[in-house]
């Protein structure tokens, strides 16, 4: 499989309070990858083109508060014509967001901190005309850490909002036992696991 990308990006920074990052880029392949969720394997597809922006940044308000945001978008296509099938790429996700503030108790880092942080991801392709949504994804995870210079305790709690949003979607035929036997084409989606707490305890040597 053959592939041609490109990518131009800036930076700014201020090496104390800031730091910005944006590229730009494209990708160009002659096969595109696709998950066949009804079989359970990815397999060889149509050309595709992608471009997107990528942007990151990362700020310092003292030394006990930094915050950061990371944001992509992305637009992906089939690059030929094929009758009655669309241009969109199944499976992929147009837009993503992760943003995060963390509060540290001691400017060196050590000691107690407290992080909060939020996901979004926007409504999946899934099939190749876009014509079906499924909903967006939000999630929240927060953080307890006490840090030492040998030794590390954390406590996280993932999905802290006990979210029942997508955690991934397809959209195929199925069929009920009370349904026609070539099925219904109907969205299938696996939901994000529920609020989950986990402890880990590091030692470093």
């Amino acid at each position: 499989m053959k592939s041609l990308g490109y990518e131009a990006g800036v930076n700014f920074t201020d090496s104390k309070t800031y730091n910005v990052s944006a590229a730009l880029w494209r990708l160009e392949l002659d096969r595109e990858l696709v998950y066949v969720g009804d079989a359970g394997f990815t397999e060889a597809s149509r050309p595709s083109e992608r471009h997107g922006i990528e942007v990151s940044a990362y700020y310092w308000l003292n030394h006990h508060v930094t915050t950061d945001i990371e944001a992509a978008w992305t637009k992906a296509r089939f690059s030929d014509s094929i009758e009655g099938e669309g241009h969109n790429i199944d499976g992929t996700v147009p837009g993503v967001v992760s943003a995060g503030l963390t509060y540290f108790q001691n400017s060196n880092q050590l000691g107690f901190s407290y992080t909060l942080r939020g996901r979004y991801l926007s409504s999946r392709t899934v099939e190749s005309f876009d014509e079906v949504s499924p909903p967006s994804t939000f999630l929240m995870n927060a953080q307890v850490a006490y840090r030492q210079p040998m030794w590390d305790v954390t406590l996280e709690v993932l999905n802290a909002l006990d979210s029942d949003d997508h955690d991934i979607d397809y959209f195929y035929a199925s069929r009920l036992p009370s349904e026609p036997e070539e099925g219904i084409e109907d969205l299938h989606y696996h939901p994000v696991e529920p609020r989950i707490v986990r402890l880990t305890v590091s030692v470093k040597y």
